[in-house]
Formats: C-alpha cells, structure tokens, sequence
C-alpha cells in the first residue's frame, strides 16, 4: 500500500529517471491525461504534448532539471496524492552563461487501475 514515505520515493525516482532518459521519461511518468501547468501558452495535456513542451528543454545537453520533495500526503482512500518541494533549473542562456532558476512545485498523482501512481498534475513557480 502506499505511503507519504513511499510517494516521497516515486518522486524522487522520477527525477532520477529524468536526469537518465529527459523529456520521454518525463512524459512516461504522467497519466494519459495529466496536465502540465506551464508559465505561458496553453497547459500540455496527456504524455505527447507534455513531450513536445519538454523535449526541447532537454534535447540540449547543458540544461539540467532536477527536485528533492519535502513532503507528501495521501487522501483517505489513497487514490490521490501530492508531494511538493523545491526544484532547480539550469542553463546555458544565449551568450553562453549559466543561469540557474529554483523555485517549488506541487505534483498531484493517482492511483491507475493497474496499481502505479502516475501524475495527473504538476505545477512550479
């Protein structure tokens, strides 16, 4: 069954597989219909546009998405969750100097019909 602990750790799996496979790793961990909350433009929804909106970002060698979580909780019957923490962007801007963004994000995730939590939502200022 899960567990705050244990959300915690697929969190953090998933930014490990992240940093090993980029964007398709990234969209492999949403559900068919989970939304990416973005800063400007329309929100991707389902694991193809959530790709296409991250593929480019991670396609350059030099960028570098990684999150620790602080915290996660479980509703009642455990079939939703959310972990949230504090995540750290990094870049080479177009003069070549590295730029560094950290901020926080929430990720929601759900519990599928074949026992794995995938994310329906995750959102980062």
């Amino acid at each position: 069954m899960m567990t705050p602990d244990k959300l915690m750790e697929l969190d953090k799996t998933f930014c490990r597989a992240v940093q090993a496979g980029g964007a398709r790793a990234w969209a492999s961990y949403f559900a068919s219909a989970g939304v990416m909350i973005v800063k400007n433009g329309e929100n991707p929804i389902g694991r193809e546009a959530i790709y296409q909106t991250m593929h480019k970002f991670f396609e350059e060698p030099s960028n570098r998405l990684v999150w620790q979580p602080e915290s996660a909780q479980l509703s009642d019957d455990h079939t939703l969750g959310y972990t949230f923490g504090n995540y750290t962007r990094t870049w080479l801007d177009k003069d070549n100097r590295e730029t560094v963004e950290t901020g926080r994000y929430t990720t929601v995730w759900r519990l599928q019909s074949n026992g794995n939590y995938l994310i329906e939502l995750d959102t980062g200022n």
